[in-house]
Formats: C-alpha cells, structure tokens, sequence
C-alpha cells in the first residue's frame, strides 16, 4: 500500500532554471565575459549537479568548477527565490497529498533546498528532506533515496518517486521503487517509458495518480 511519496526539486515542484539562467548570466557579465548562455542548457544541467552546471556556465571543471560552484551558490543563498516559480499547482497537490508522508530527494545542497522552500513557505510540507551534501552517495545512488525513505519509515513498494530527469528515473530503479516521471520539467524525452510507473504532464494529475495507487 502507498504510504510515502518522494519528489525531486529542480524540475518537479520548482522552475529554477529561469532563475539560475539570471544568476549565471549577471555572474558572467561582471567577469567581463561575453559568452551566450543558453536556456535549454541550464536545464540540463541542472539534474546532473551543481559542476556540470558550471561546465555549461563557464565551461570550467575540476578545481576551478568547484570554486565557480561556491560562488554561485553564495550568490544564490542571499536571493530571495520567487513563489512564481513553483509549478502550477504544487501547493494544491501538495495539499491532496496530506494524508501521505512527503519527501524531497534533490541534488540541490541542503542549505539551498532548506533557504528555497523556505522562500516558497513549503518546508513544514515535507517530513524529510535530503540535499546532495546530505549523504555520501547522491542520486541515483539508491543509498540518498533510501535515507529519505528510512527517516519517513516506509519501504520501496510503498513509496513513490516523482522526478524530471534520467537521474531519477536510475534512482528510483536502483532503489526499487516506483518512478512518476513528471514530463514537464527539463529532462523532457530523455527518460525511457519502461522505467516510468507512470507520466504526468502537470502536478494537478499527481493526486489522482496516488488516489490509483493507495490500494496497490
């Protein structure tokens, strides 16, 4: 039986890649730096990690991503995050989904998921919450969605994972649970059908989803 549901961040409940795009662009325009940074590029970046950002923004890597990386974040803590950018009926949803116990798996550090559903008044939401530097072996290591479910004291058959990205559908594979791939977030055609439970193409069909599933 159904018990728990576990949601992605990036992609799934927030549009961030608007806001990040801003971020980068007003970071490269202060080094003196002219490159064109496209869209579809933060998005993509965004569900594979914070370095792989930096290889879009600034085609950096090792040492050097990693201090870009810093910077970014530091930039993104002191800005407020914009309730505009939760996705069209998270809250409702959220709300239909009550009566289950709610997580958040995200690669997003700790600090920053904490100071962006803060933001968007959804922390008292979620009875566990787990960034990237939470655990030793993030997503799709089936250990950081295994923690989530541990601290929400349920196992893989009952619980759900709803995420945007290849990363969580491997996540929620390796983790034996069961994937709703939510095709509007940024990862797009990118997730195969037969990793999916199910697709939803807005959160509004999430909790008639769950209603399907209560008795599976």
């Amino acid at each position: 039986m159904l018990r728990a549901v576990v949601f992605d961040l990036d992609g799934t409940l927030i549009d961030s890649a608007k806001f990040t795009l801003e971020i980068l662009r007003a970071m490269l325009k202060a080094r003196g730096i002219s490159r064109e940074l496209e869209f579809e590029a933060v998005q993509h970046a965004l569900s594979l990690g914070g370095e792989a950002l930096m290889g879009a923004a600034f085609g950096s890597s090792g040492e050097v991503a990693k201090a870009d990386l810093k910077a970014f974040r530091a930039t993104h803590l002191e800005l407020p995050f914009p309730t505009t950018l939760l996705y069209p009926g998270t809250v409702e949803m959220l709300g239909a989904l009550s009566g289950l116990k709610l997580g958040i798996c995200t690669k997003k550090p700790y600090a920053l998921t904490m100071k962006v559903l803060g933001d968007v008044q959804l922390t008292e939401r979620f009875a566990a919450i787990s960034g990237g530097d939470s655990v030793p072996h993030p997503k799709p290591d089936a250990r950081h969605l295994q923690t989530v479910m541990a601290s929400l004291g349920v196992t893989a058959n009952e619980t759900l994972f709803v995420g945007d990205s290849d990363v969580d559908a491997a996540t929620a594979k390796n983790t034996g649970v069961r994937f709703v791939f939510a095709r509007f977030g940024y990862d797009h055609g990118a997730v195969h059908p037969e990793d999916c439970f199910a697709t939803i193409d807005g959160l509004n069909e999430l909790a008639s989803l769950v209603g399907l599933s209560l008795g599976a």
